[in-house]
């Protein structure tokens, strides 16, 4: 089962839909570095710096930042359409979203 963490108006919704396109069973834990509360202390434990959304794959792994989660999901189920059409330019429109825009 994946773990997502994060909370409403955190971003992770883009996640949660694309868990739901992968048809995979996940949970949510609301948590984020500004909310204090029993997730929030669960996150911390696993990603110090409390970045969301953090997903927890079934094996353990722990990723962040949303491009790279969206790209795994994407590789990992195929089926799902994630990434679906001219992959090159799909990875490049999710890095320049990263890039570009979370600095400003």
């Amino acid at each position: 089962m994946y773990t997502l963490y994060g909370i409403d108006e955190s971003g992770s919704c883009m996640i949660e839909i694309a868990l739901q396109r992968c048809a995979v069973p996940w949970r949510r834990v609301d948590a984020a570095s500004w909310a204090e509360g029993e997730g929030s202390d669960e996150l911390a434990r696993i990603n110090p710096l409390k970045q969301v959304p953090t997903l927890v794959t079934p094996n353990g792994q722990v990723l962040t930042e949303s491009a790279a989660i969206l790209i795994h999901l994407g590789l990992e189920y195929p089926a799902s359409d994630l990434l679906a059409g001219n992959r090159a330019q799909i990875i490049r429109g999710l890095v320049y979203i990263a890039a570009n825009c979370y600095s400003a």
